[in-house]
Formats: structure tokens, sequence, C-alpha cells
């Protein structure tokens, strides 16, 4: 815990710990933040720290609030044939771009997770081809 406080200012090892692997938008607050508002406020004043300790332990990925309050745009449906689908033509089987898609796609990989980013969009797209037959 002494390495990951030493990287970010200002926050305890247990607010960190929460804002980029226990962050549950649908929950209550823990006694670490006193509103929602202070949990964001911390999040943006430490973004590309908390994202870069994120991207380090689950590459290709990212904490919850930085999809909730970073993320440039929402990830895309993927339909049958693995085409994008515009918004009208959604249905509730449709799958979403994966995360590591996301990232290639819009050039937002840190320089240590590109290549894993990389072997994760293969892997994601195969998955999907799979499962939208």
């Amino acid at each position: 815990m002494a390495k990951i406080k030493s990287e970010v200012q200002n926050l305890t090892a247990e607010q960190i710990e929460f804002l980029i692997f226990g962050a549950d938008l649908l929950s209550g607050l823990p006694v670490c933040f006193a509103s929602e508002a202070d949990r964001n406020e911390a999040f943006l004043a430490n973004v590309d720290e908390l994202v870069t300790l994120f991207a380090k332990r689950r590459p290709g990925e990212r904490p919850r609030l930085w999809w909730a309050l970073c993320a440039p745009e929402e990830r895309r449906t993927i339909g049958q044939g693995g085409r994008i689908l515009p918004d009208r033509s959604l249905k509730s089987h449709d799958l979403k771009e994966s995360e590591a898609q996301f990232l290639d796609r819009l050039n937002l990989g840190l320089p240590f997770e590109r290549a894993i980013i990389k072997e994760k969009v293969k892997e994601d797209s195969e998955i999907q081809a799979r499962l939208l037959r």
C-alpha cells in the first residue's frame, strides 16, 4: 500500500483503492468520502495517476469512475456480422465493444499497455464473432 500512496497526492491508501477498484456507482459510499461530489472531485484531480495504477493491474480496462466521468463517448454496440449499429436499430441481444476495443479505437491506451490491448482486441473480436453467429 505504501507504494500506491506515494504515487497519488492528498489521498489515503483506502481512498485510492476505493477510487480505482471499489467504486460501485450503484451502492452507497464508504466512509472514506463524505459525498459523491467529493469522490468524483478526488478521482478527477488524480485521474492520470489512478488510471495508470489501475492499468498496471488490469491492462486494457479502466475504472468504473473513468467510464462515468471521463470516457469521451459511449462504447459502441456491435450487431450481427460485427458491424457497428446506429442507435435506432439496437436490440437487447446486441453486444458492446469491449473496453480494450474502445481504448484501441480511440487510441487511449497507455504506452505500457498498448501491446496487451492489441492482443485483447483480437481475442474479444473472436469471442464476439462466435456469439453473434
